[in-house]
């Protein structure tokens, strides 16, 4: 038994090892993305700064080289008319570039933010999953710890037949089963009924 139990504790302490290696890397990974998606954002921002200062000079140029009717002169000439249709040409172009940039901005730090919210709840589920996991190995793991005390302690227990322990290890099977299931789910109403399962089919072993 000593044995087993050493051996059990190894094989524990070496999951929580893996799992700890796990979460460390994708903190790593994350912050990586995060500091990545910050240079980019301020890269966005001085190029976006530069097309605004840009704008406001062609804006004024282009608006320079409209027609604009005076008292001296009411009609454009065909040159003058040729060069307004021109800017106003341009002018539509340039208003109509910048604001595509503006949205495409705006739509990769939307799809950024819920991306990292995704995330996060991903690792709340996934820390709440394993936890359960690791509480109901617990359990299953001081229920075979009994189950195999009366196995070698008949006397024990003496109403402990052949079929009660065949029972039991049907339970202990079925427990085994829910918990290697658990990490499938991903809703908070999913996880809870199987924890309260896993926890009914404890009470009766």
């Amino acid at each position: 038994m000593d044995a087993v139990a050493t051996a059990k504790a190894q094989q524990e302490a070496a999951e929580a090892e893996r799992q700890r290696l796990a979460q460390a890397a994708a903190s790593q990974a994350q912050w990586t993305a995060e500091a990545d998606a910050t240079a980019r954002d301020r890269r966005n921002a001085a190029s976006t700064e530069s097309l605004i200062q840009n704008e406001s000079q062609w804006t004024a140029l282009l608006q320079g080289m409209i027609f604009v009717p005076t008292d001296e002169q009411a009609d454009s000439t065909p040159a003058e008319a040729e060069r307004s249709n021109l800017a106003n040409l341009m002018l539509g172009m340039m208003r109509a570039v910048m604001w595509n940039n503006t949205m495409q901005i705006a739509h990769a730090q939307t799809g950024r933010q819920l991306r990292q919210t995704q995330q996060r709840e991903s690792a709340t589920w996934t820390a709440t999953i394993r936890a359960a996991t690791q509480h109901q190995q617990q359990l299953l793991a001081s229920t075979i710890t009994r189950v195999n005390s009366i196995e070698a302690k008949p006397s024990a227990a003496p109403g402990c037949t052949t079929d009660i322990a065949k029972q039991l290890g049907e339970r202990i099977d079925h427990v085994v089963t829910i918990i290697g299931d658990l990490g499938d789910f991903t809703s908070p109403a999913s996880i809870s009924s199987t924890v309260a399962a896993i926890k009914t089919d404890i009470t009766k072993l």
